[in-house]
């Protein structure tokens, strides 16, 4: 962070003390109507003890009574929450607490310069990520930790382990295998050990689950690629599973493709042309920025970033995988512009969020709808700005 002065610093940490308190009081006000998809997954549990099946829609909403609620994770994952769901609501809250800590703790042992006061606001406040996933119960920051340690043993060079790891992080939910050629083209070494750590992992996994749980698994996989097994009710096809075209856009699914398909008034091809245009331009400027920038680890935290900028199905939970990149980018700027990031980062999506709420703003204003989206564009531009002209400065006192 160099050296700020008096001023800055003091502005630094009133922004972080103030936003990571602001952050655990939505929490708390949130807490008595959170956790349903946590709940939902606790009722999963309780078919099974029933002699019942999860991923008969029937079945679970006799139990759960939650109408267009799924269970959509690995039967293995049962085991898990037979153990998670003895509280409900308020044992999830401490184990997603404990889960950031440990998050923490494996991020903080990755880079040797920290600024641990950055990190700690980035994983409580960054994009409101911690929040949705306080507020639903979703296990984005159990695949958090796995992410954060999936990205140390790369960063180490442990190609096998990180390839283990991140199976963990993306079996849930395989949208998230997406990351695997990432992950892959940044190995340093020996990159057909981190192939064989994925795909043992994987397999494994998927043996156990088969053994443990044979009918289930069986139908687990193909409701993943054709949708839950409905009567009168369209089959969701495997492209809608990584690009929801199904699904509305807004707070609840605020990615790139659903915010041009609300732009484009729902026109398919015209969205999805767009779309594939901004991925290339977003390539090409990745480009331009690894022929600038020779560290290692900012090449691979900026195509991280670049990867969750077009990440084709986005939720409200998934943003807290953008925080661990962020924070790894930006912790060697100077304080000041440290501040504007945390701004952006953490003070505007929740500001668009009390605005949506307080103005009853929501489902009229695309800026507000995408808040979270918003603010991570935002953060692109500003860093880009920011490493451009630091290197035209550096070219030019070269000069």
């Amino acid at each position: 962070m160099g050296t700020p002065n008096k001023t800055y610093i003091q502005t630094y940490y009133l922004i972080v003390i103030s936003v990571i308190i602001l952050s655990i009081a939505m929490v708390i006000i949130a807490f008595p109507t959170s956790g349903w998809d946590f709940v939902i997954d606790c009722h999963a549990v309780e078919v099974v003890k029933d002699g019942g099946n999860p991923y008969q829609y029937d079945q679970l909403l006799e139990k759960s009574h939650m109408e267009g609620m799924f269970f959509w994770y690995p039967p293995i994952s049962l085991l898990l929450y037979e153990k998670a769901c003895q509280g409900f609501r308020l044992n999830y809250h401490i184990i997603w607490s404990l889960l950031l800590i440990a998050t923490f703790i494996v991020i903080a042992s990755a880079r040797k310069k920290n600024s641990r006061s950055l990190l700690m606001v980035l994983l409580i406040s960054g994009f409101l990520g911690s929040y949705w996933n306080f507020r639903t119960g979703n296990i984005g920051i159990f695949q958090l930790l796995f992410y954060a340690i999936a990205i140390y043993f790369l960063l180490y060079k442990r190609p096998f382990l990180s390839g283990i790891v991140l199976t963990l992080m993306c079996y849930p939910k395989l949208i998230h295998f997406i990351l695997a050629p990432i992950f892959l083209f940044f190995q340093k070494r020996k990159k057909i050990y981190f192939v064989i750590g994925l795909l043992f992992s994987f397999i494994i996994l998927s043996l156990t689950s088969m053994i443990l749980f044979p009918k289930m698994t069986a139908d687990y996989f193909p409701n993943m690629i054709s949708g839950p097994q409905l009567e009168d009710v369209d089959h969701l096809a495997l492209v809608d599973h990584f690009i929801p075209l199904s699904m509305g856009g807004g707070k609840h699914n605020p990615s790139l493709v659903l915010l041009l398909f609300s732009i484009f008034n729902g026109h398919q091809y015209l969205s999805l042309l767009v779309y594939f245009l901004i991925i290339v331009i977003i390539g090409l400027i990745y480009l331009k920025y690894h022929k600038h920038r020779t560290k290692y680890s900012d090449n691979l935290m900026f195509a991280l970033v670049s990867v969750f900028l077009v990440y084709p199905r986005l939720k409200p939970y998934t943003f807290i995988l953008v925080v661990i990149p962020v924070y790894f980018l930006i912790n060697d700027f100077k304080l000041k512009h440290i501040i504007n990031m945390i701004l952006i980062t953490c003070y505007f999506p929740i500001f668009l969020f009390a605005a949506g709420y307080a103005f009853n703003m929501y489902g009229d204003f695309l800026w507000v709808d995408y808040g979270q989206y918003l603010s991570l564009v935002l953060f692109y531009i500003y860093y880009l700005h920011l490493f451009f002209n630091q290197y035209s400065t550096s070219r030019h006192k070269m000069r």
